[in-house]
């Protein structure tokens, strides 16, 4: 089964392009089994997205990209996100260890973009992370690279996603589940359980960690 783990809809992320409706046609055209809204410091949607899901036979869950102290963590499984100061953001180990507590999934995404969103060298300190998002379709094949590369390192488990903001980009990267999927619990267990690698619907480039250096170093 595959699933674009990581989109941004225009409600809640102000970034954004795409309505829900529009992710969900792009999506069902891509032949994707299912997607994950994954809006900025929000978890939304979910009374549309069950209707949707209902209608279009697609599985849709909702996560959020959460912006950390230190980069970017996407979270699945938990209803509500601890509260950090006004002025300040969420510490990432007391994240991941909020969201392990509640049975929930963490995934390092972009970690190693260069605009400051990412987690960086700082996934090396952290304990509990799930999975490490090592294909994200905004992000340079070059930091992708790293992201492999460290997940590889780190014995972590892959995955892809679109980080889909405007029409044409759901799918991009996605990740293929290696599971039976008919829940989010289904989804975490897979993702905590390695079952997982990442795919591209648009014809991107997935390589393994060493091959992927080799080709951004020609």
């Amino acid at each position: 089964m595959k699933f674009d783990l990581h989109i941004h809809e225009s409600k809640h992320s102000k970034d954004s392009r795409l309505d829900l409706e529009q992710i969900v046609r792009e999506a069902k055209a891509q032949g994707l089994d299912g997607i994950a809204v994954t809006d900025h410091d929000v978890l939304g949607l979910r009374s549309q997205a069950r209707f949707l899901s209902a209608r279009h036979e697609l599985l849709i869950f909702v996560g959020v990209e959460v912006s950390t102290s230190r980069g970017d963590i996407l979270v699945f499984g938990v209803d509500e996100l601890p509260q950090a100061d006004r002025d300040n953001k969420l510490d990432p180990q007391f994240l991941i260890d909020y969201v392990n507590e509640r049975g929930g999934a963490t995934i390092a995404a972009h970690p190693f973009r260069d605009n400051g969103r990412g987690l960086g060298n700082a996934i090396f300190e952290l304990s509990g992370l799930t999975a490490i998002e090592g294909y994200n379709g905004r992000t340079f094949l070059k930091h992708n690279a790293l992201a492999v590369e460290a997940a590889s390192k780190l014995g972590m488990p892959v995955t892809g996603g679109s980080d889909a903001h405007k029409p044409g980009e759901v799918g991009a990267y996605a990740t293929q589940v290696d599971a039976a999927v008919h829940s989010e619990r289904d989804l975490i267990r897979a993702l905590k359980m390695g079952q997982c690698q990442p795919v591209s619907l648009r014809s991107l480039p997935v390589l393994p960690a060493a091959q992927l250096n080799e080709a951004i170093a020609v």
